[in-house]
């Protein structure tokens, strides 16, 4: 069970590790909260409760903890002392599942937002990242994928703002190579693809651009756009794969492995 609390209502939804998203459940006043649980648990099967824990850009507690402490303290009290409640790092709401939207030429301060995302990827050590990884569910990708030339020569000084990027992939044979993400620390899978697409985008002064690409590089761009449909690259392995993966899914989701770079986080429902 995941919670996400409020001053005056919580969401309550189940989790699956695997899948590290949310379903919805219901919402309930917070002075409710303890009751509802209690209730809920004498009906269906919790091992476990997962709290939200929001945080500010640095990694320290927001002072929302200062009335989520104490809340999930007084929760503490009527449940079974087997079932453990653990604060999740709130990247892993479902703004990753989320499908992200078009951005518009009106889009506040379009700039210094894409400046922010080229800054935490290069101090990240990555070579893309999208921004539903920073919390928000907007079709922005950036890419500099010149690290890697050594060893895939088409990346060489390939540097792109993809704002509302779009994929078509074109013919040719699968390929699979390993592939990691920012938001999945320590972790990396085989993952096959197609590594030959044309891609449709605008920069961010809406200058529209189209071109056919192959290779590495192909694949790259095929990864940060997966963010924007809600989709993570373990979306491409086996189930058995993904089993085998659950545990370490499961300390990034509940903050036993921290991502890096700093985060900004996307509004949750219920909170005022």
């Amino acid at each position: 069970m995941a919670i996400d609390y409020g001053r005056r209502r919580c969401g309550i939804a189940v989790t699956d590790p695997l899948r590290i998203v949310a379903t919805g459940l219901s919402t309930v006043r917070t002075c409710d909260l303890a009751k509802w649980v209690a209730d809920y648990i004498l009906k269906e099967n919790v091992d476990a409760i997962i709290v939200g824990k929001p945080s500010t850009m640095r990694g320290e507690d927001s002072e929302s903890m200062n009335y989520i402490r104490p809340g999930i303290a007084m929760l503490r009290k009527v449940l079974p002392q087997d079932i453990e409640i653990t604060y999740w790092d709130e990247r892993f709401t479902p703004v990753l599942r989320a499908i992200s939207t078009d951005v518009t030429p009106e889009y506040p301060e379009l700039k210094k937002f894409v400046a922010d995302m080229w800054e935490t990827m290069y101090n990240s050590d990555g070579v893309g990242l999208a921004a539903p990884q920073v919390g928000r569910n907007d079709r922005i990708v950036v890419i500099d994928a010149d690290p890697v030339a050594d060893a895939f020569p088409e990346c060489k000084g390939r540097k792109f703002t993809l704002i509302n990027p779009e994929i078509e992939i074109l013919d040719g044979p699968v390929e699979t190579r390993n592939e990691g993400c920012l938001s999945l620390p320590d972790l990396s899978e085989s993952v096959p693809r197609v590594e030959h697409i044309r891609l449709k985008w605008v920069d961010d002064d809406f200058q529209p651009h189209e071109e056919e690409i192959s290779g590495f590089l192909a694949r790259i761009v095929q990864h940060e756009c997966d963010h924007l449909e809600g989709k993570l690259y373990i979306d491409h392995i086996s189930a058995i794969r993904r089993q085998l993966l659950r545990a370490k899914l499961s300390a990034i989701i509940t903050g036993r492995k921290r991502v890096d770079y700093p985060v900004r986080y996307a509004p949750q429902k219920g909170r005022k």
